[in-house]
């Protein structure tokens, strides 16, 4: 892990719209037994001989992670692959649609992230979302003493029907 911190080229309400979706999935997880939901942001760096296998498609690099992780009930491996999908849902109809893991999954690949899922019955659920980072342009110190404007012997001619807008004008 590198320094906290850094900038990503998002839509806040979308990210907004990421936070509530996993926080509200982990509420509901947690809402049986009670728990812990510990959501963090650090900045990591990627490089070739450390991208993982979960994500392989990770180009080297920094980004912002973003993680998730409560623990509720938990998933077993079936249903964490299916967590994506459309319409997919563990929740009766009246707790949710099945949409919000998947608005998330579209959120992530727009931002040109990537998004990992770790769980196992009775430990809880990890997400894990890295979004690259974008290079901070350093201002570069400019001479900013006053220049002198070139000037000549041009004249303007200005026409106008109206003649107070040309006595205005003049």
């Amino acid at each position: 892990m590198e320094d906290e911190g850094g900038k990503i080229l998002a839509d806040p309400t979308q990210i907004h719209q990421i936070l509530m979706n996993l926080a509200t999935n982990a509420a509901h997880a947690m809402q049986q037994d009670g728990g812990e939901l510990t959501i963090t942001l650090t900045r990591e760096r990627v490089v070739p001989p450390t991208i993982s296998s979960s994500l392989p498609d990770v180009s080297p690099g920094t980004y912002l992670q973003l993680s998730v992780t409560d623990t509720g009930h938990g998933m077993d491996g079936a249903t964490v692959e299916k967590v994506f999908d459309p319409f997919f849902s563990t929740k009766t109809r009246s707790e949710g649609t099945g949409l919000g893991l998947s608005v998330v999954h579209g959120i992530v690949k727009a931002h040109d992230g990537r998004i990992q899922v770790e769980s196992r019955p009775g430990q809880g659920t990890a997400f894990t979302l890295l979004f690259p980072c974008i290079e901070e342009k350093r201002s570069v110190s400019r001479d900013h003493s006053p220049k002198t404007l070139p000037s000549g012997a041009e004249r303007i001619l200005f026409v106008d029907d109206d003649e107070t807008i040309v006595r205005l004008a003049g």
